[in-house]
């Protein structure tokens, strides 16, 4: 409710997947299952605290202004949401939202360096993943966090004219991503098999 509140598209999902995903590790270490019913149930009531709010808001503010502001807000959206950008096509329009959020994660943004750095980091990470993997590895759970993962790059598509303009401060949704993704390998890891000394 505060981040609809003080917020202007840019961190929404930030306040619905990462307080899930911490409740679905938490869930896990208590033994429950990492369901899809949950995930649900939890993403409707979210929408629900997060449109209602969205409502009272500018409810609020046609009150306080003395004109109905809602025909410029829902304009607003449209173009943000499917705005022309120049003659570029869809694809390429797609792309450049990807990409331009994308190479603003550190260490992407120091360009060729920053993707060396960042193409190194990975590798060592699934060096990991795979040496020192367990045994028994929950592939459902692993599977399941890193889709939730992918939402953000859903909202970039979907809000692309958005995170092709403003994607200086879109970008930081992809902490989503960033937190799926090492949550994820963390799970893989044996860490006890890592750290075991060599006889």
């Amino acid at each position: 409710m505060v981040t609809i509140f003080l917020d202007f598209l840019t961190t929404e999902t930030v306040s619905l997947m990462i307080p899930l995903l911490l409740t679905i590790i938490i869930r896990r270490k208590r033994a429950e299952k990492p369901d899809i019913i949950y995930a649900v149930k939890a993403t409707i009531l979210w929408g629900i605290g997060y449109v209602g709010m969205w409502a009272m808001k500018w409810i609020t503010a046609s009150i306080v202004l003395g004109e109905n502001v809602m025909p410029m807000v829902t304009g607003h959206i449209e173009e943000r949401m499917a705005g022309d950008l120049g003659d570029m096509s869809l694809l390429p329009y797609l792309w450049l939202a990807l990409k331009r959020n994308v190479t603003c994660l550190f260490p992407l943004d120091y360009g060729l360096t920053g993707a060396i750095i960042a193409g190194v980091l990975f590798v060592i990470i699934l060096y990991f993943t795979y040496v020192y993997h367990k045994k028994k590895i929950d592939w459902k759970y692993i599977i399941f966090f890193l889709v939730l993962g992918l939402v953000p790059y859903l909202r970039i598509l979907i809000m692309r004219n958005h995170s092709t303009l403003h994607y200086f401060f879109v970008h930081r949704a992809l902490c989503i991503s960033v937190f799926s993704f090492l949550t994820a390998a963390a799970n893989v890891i044996d860490g006890k098999r890592m750290f075991k000394k060599k006889k």
